[in-house]
């Protein structure tokens, strides 16, 4: 008989994360410090499956502010799911994850968000697909030197300060999924306590005492073979974007190389002089409505639509059945109807409201089922998603 329950980060599951990942044993000592203190800020919890006294499984759930289409709103992020070697292909995990969606839907969660190990696997509990990540690996030469960095003063910090704070999440509620970073989640991405880190800094752009741009340089690896990565970048418009350029360019006389983390639509081939040395689009997050009621009140920027649709869920029943969305003037109104014009499971639902898809393209993947002809002409519309937070 499985339990569901609450409990502390322990040397129990720290084991099963070893197993489950891989994990050397000279990041236990990190991991479990940072995990704690994720514990102690309040926005992460600990729940696991028992039985008895033996875990079975276990999962960090963590408390986010995303934006999802015009909106900001709840998510509940789910990391570190792990089994014990003694209960694989038990249905420990999927007992889990059915708990944590009904304490998610308790807790008024809309949406759920998780990086998986496996895309198959979470896709038969409801998640699917939300972003890609698309990473530029280069020499810093290759940036072509375009003299704005001159008219700004640039400054590096190895903290977060009140003014990153407040620029970050401006940015955070208008482009794409970013998330509201509070100072602790800063105090995490810039914690430099494993052992391959070397270096961790905020590099800020000001003109005339204001903030017009942001990144993070993240060093790490070896002294004889050091790796550099530039992310979390945020800007206020095209003059900052190519002073922040310029400066990565600058970096030519210390380091070979280095990666450059950008979301899908961002244009940077008009910056570089030739091409990357390697692109990599890399598969990353995925997404689930908890509730689909809760969806009630998104603001969405499209045409007005509206499309009833047909929901299957075999984790969450409460999903179960057909419902009306209706947009209008930009604000989503989600009800209980009769008849349908698509049949779907929850996982198509969830990718296309975020935007990463629509019903057309579900559709001609197999996906959907139309029951009503004229449904593409009232479908929800694509948008560039991309959520640069790893948990």
């Amino acid at each position: 008989m499985y339990n569901f329950v609450k409990t502390g980060f322990n040397k129990e599951i720290l084991r099963m994360m070893n197993f489950s990942f891989g994990i050397r044993k000279d990041m236990w000592n990190p991991l479990e410090e940072i995990v704690k203190e994720d514990i102690k800020s309040g926005y992460c919890e600990i729940y696991a499956v028992m039985e008895e006294d033996r875990y079975v499984s276990a999962m960090h759930l963590l408390d986010f502010d995303m934006k999802l289409r015009n909106s900001q709103v709840r998510m509940a992020g789910i990391g570190g799911v792990v089994t014990s070697a003694l209960y694989r292909g038990k249905g420990g995990v999927k007992f889990m994850l059915s708990k944590s969606l009904e304490l998610m839907r308790e807790r008024k969660y809309p949406v759920s968000v998780l990086y998986p190990f496996s895309i198959d696997f979470y896709r038969k509990y409801g998640w699917e697909r939300l972003d890609d990540m698309i990473t530029y690996h280069m020499p810093p030469s290759l940036i072509i030197k375009n003299g704005k960095s001159k008219d700004f003063t640039i400054e590096e910090n190895l903290t977060a300060d009140s003014e990153t704070l407040e620029f970050y999440n401006n940015f955070a509620k208008t482009h794409y999924n970013l998330i509201q970073k509070t100072e602790g989640l800063w105090a995490r991405e810039m914690y430099c306590g494993f052992p391959e880190d070397v270096d961790k800094r905020i590099v800020k752009f000001k003109k005339n005492g204001s903030m017009y741009g942001m990144f993070r340089l993240y060093m790490f690896g070896s002294d004889e073979d050091p790796k550099l990565i530039c992310d979390n970048f945020a800007y206020l418009n095209s003059e900052a974007i190519q002073a922040m350029l310029e400066f990565l360019s600058s970096l030519s006389l210390q380091i070979s190389e280095f990666s450059l983390n950008l979301p899908t639509d961002f244009d940077l081939w008009p910056y570089l002089s030739d091409r990357p040395k390697k692109i990599d689009v890399r598969q990353r997050s995925m997404i689930r409505v908890v509730d689909v009621m809760l969806l009630n009140g998104l603001k969405i920027d499209s045409p007005d639509f509206e499309i009833n649709v047909e929901i299957t869920d075999k984790t969450a029943s409460w999903n179960e059945g057909i419902f009306g969305f209706r947009l209008k003037n930009g604000i989503l109104e989600v009800v209980r109807t009769a008849a349908a014009d698509i049949k779907c499971d929850i996982s198509v639902l969830s990718s296309v409201v975020s935007g990463f898809t629509d019903f057309k393209s579900m559709y001609k993947a197999g996906k959907a089922e139309i029951l009503n002809d004229s449904v593409f002409k009232n479908d929800f519309s694509k948008e560039t998603t991309y959520l640069e937070f790893h948990f």
